[in-house]
């Protein structure tokens, strides 16, 4: 009978371990990534105004025969959010700053001609080229 108890204590402790453990990981998970919500908003807003200025890019090509040298007036997209998520274009214009589009972070996109095509792209979070992720 003594043995039985000692067997009902220890599965107790382990149990109780357990939850422990998995308290602490959930806590420690929910401290790291609490700040990171609207991160991958980010990274769907931005991707959408890479989508669209390309399409606007694409239509000046194929209206002027050429590709536009920069993306000045390529800011009049607008978009509408509507419960948090992002429906049509006709709210919210894409920023710009001293006649450079400005990503989900505030960086500038980068737009370079490579001959007859291009290369649109955010840097992301840090505004460095290279990187993993968000960065």
């Amino acid at each position: 009978m003594h043995n039985r108890r000692d067997l009902t204590a220890q599965i107790v402790l382990a149990v109780f371990a357990g939850f422990a453990v998995f308290g602490l990981s959930f806590f420690v998970a929910w401290r790291t990534l609490r700040n990171q919500s609207d991160v991958s908003q980010e990274q769907y807003y931005t991707r959408l105004l890479l989508r669209r200025i390309s399409e606007k890019i694409d239509a000046h090509k194929q209206q002027n025969g050429a590709l536009p040298t920069s993306l000045q007036g390529f800011g009049e997209y607008k978009v509408e959010e509507q419960n948090g998520q992002i429906m049509e274009w006709s709210g919210k214009t894409i920023q710009e700053e001293q006649g450079q589009l400005l990503d989900s972070w505030n960086q500038p996109f980068e737009y370079f001609i490579q001959g007859d095509s291009y290369v649109l792209t955010s840097f992301g979070r840090d505004g460095e080229p290279g990187g993993i992720g968000l960065d």
